[in-house]
This record gives C-alpha cells, sequence and structure tokens, in this order.
C-alpha cells in the first residue's frame, strides 16, 4: 500500500503524477475555502494546522495566505515533491505510519484520505497525538448511504472502506472526542474535539438504522440499474 500511493495512485486516478494539472489544483482550492469557512469559526488567529494527505497543497496554501501556520504531510512523491518545491509549503513526503510532526497542534485535518486506509482506527489514534489537549480534528469521508443509493458510481478501487455518518461518529467516539461540527453536504465532514461523545449504543444504533434497507438484494439491484443506466441511457428500469 506504501508503495501504491508513494508512485501509482496519482496516475490511477489523475492521469499522472508529477505535477497537477491547472484544472486539479482550481478545483482543490474550491474544496480548501470551503473547509476553511467550516473550520475558521472554531480557530484562533495564527492558529497551527497540520494536513494529513495533504495532496499538492492546496489547503495549505489557503491557509498560509489566511494567515495560519500551516504544514502537511503527502505520502504519493510527485505532489508532495510539488507542493514543496513549486508552491513553498511545509510538506513532509510520508503517510500516517512515518511522519514525526515536529510540535503540537491546533488542529488536524484529513479529507478524502480515511477510506483509502487499512486501519483508520489506528489513524485517528495518530491525528489526536497530533493536536493539543484542546486540539480540533476534522475529517471528510465520502458517505457509503450515497455511494449505495448512486448504484456504486463514486465507489473507487483504492477505497479500502466506506463510511456513514454514525460510524465516522463511532470512531472518533471511541478515541475520547465528540462532534463539534457535522457539515451539511454530499460527503460526511466532521469536526470533532476531546469531549465526552454520545453514548456508543446509541451512535450503533444510528449506524444500523443508515443502513437498514440495504443487503444483498437490494444491494446487488441498486447496482444493476446504475451499471444499466450507464451503457443504455433511457432505460433505468430493472425490476
Amino acid at each position: 500500500m506504501s508503495d501504491y500511493y508513494a508512485t501509482e495512485y496519482r496516475a490511477d486516478y489523475q492521469g499522472q503524477s508529477a505535477a497537477p494539472t491547472e484544472h486539479h489544483i482550481a478545483k482543490r482550492r474550491k474544496e480548501a475555502e470551503r473547509r476553511l469557512g467550516i473550520l475558521r469559526p472554531l480557530l484562533s488567529p495564527g492558529a497551527a494546522i497540520l494536513d494529513c494527505g495533504c495532496g499538492s497543497g492546496e489547503f495549505l496554501e489557503i491557509l498560509s495566505e489566511q494567515g495560519y501556520q500551516a504544514a502537511g504531510f503527502e505520502p504519493g512523491r510527485g505532489y508532495a515533491t510539488y507542493a514543496r518545491e513549486d508552491r513553498g509549503l511545509d510538506v513532509t513526503c510520508a503517510g500516517y505510519s512515518d511522519y514525526t510532526p515536529q510540535r503540537s497542534y491546533d488542529a488536524a485535518t484529513s479529507f478524502h484520505v480515511f477510506e483509502h486506509l487499512v486501519d483508520p482506527m489506528e489513524a485517528f489514534a495518530r491525528l489526536a497525538a497530533f493536536v493539543g489537549p484542546e486540539g480540533l480534528v476534522y475529517i471528510e469521508v465520502p458517505n457509503m448511504e450515497n455511494a449505495l443509493a448512486k448504484g456504486f458510481g463514486c465507489l473507487h478501487l483504492a477505497h479500502t472502506i466506506g463510511f456513514t455518518r454514525p460510524t465516522l461518529e463511532l470512531m472518533a467516539a471511541r478515541h475520547g472526542f465528540a462532534v463539534a461540527v457535522v457539515e451539511d453536504s454530499y460527503d460526511i465532514g466532521m469536526v470533532f474535539r476531546r469531549g465526552q461523545p454520545r453514548d456508543l449504543d446509541e451512535i450503533m444504533a444510528d449506524g444500523r438504522a443508515a443502513l437498514a434497507r440495504w443487503n444483498r438484494a437490494t444491494v446487488h439491484r441498486q447496482f444493476w440499474r446504475y451499471s444499466f443506466g450507464k451503457v443504455l441511457p433511457g432505460r433505468r428500469s430493472i425490476q
């Protein structure tokens, strides 16, 4: 997995492994502005923020422009090199397992990374260790409910795990973090801080309810409905 993300992942997903395209940069900057808008009310001026899996660094660049102390790590060699050498950002080429922070941060962020991990619980523990006692953890992942309803259209070859809102909350709760902000969007974005989480049984009950309508039959039906809709436009009705 480490070798794949270091050398091949960007080629599979963006068609290149070195510098990102202008389209990619523009899209990621727009996303970065939205994410900072969610996080900013919770931050002090000049706060120190670590972006984990920072890609080509657009979020770090936005943070720096707004006066925050921004650093990040990225396992992809091409994108990490681009962010550091072409954009002048504080980016280390590393993954969760081998990144060593030089300080404690006020917030740690990770956008569309956790669905790629083989041990997200360990990765969350690492995030929690990166921030101080009052620090924030902000995670964004695809919403498995939407992926299933869409018919697998937003599942990708490198995704190892899927989250719903309750399962993302549960992961944080098991580390002693409570939800501070829930983003209302197609994906799941949650900001966590240390504190008393909701009752774990209650969270798990919500998780079961979120996917209650999905079983082997309904998943297969939706998959074929999506697939035939792609190859036979206008003929989406499948019994």
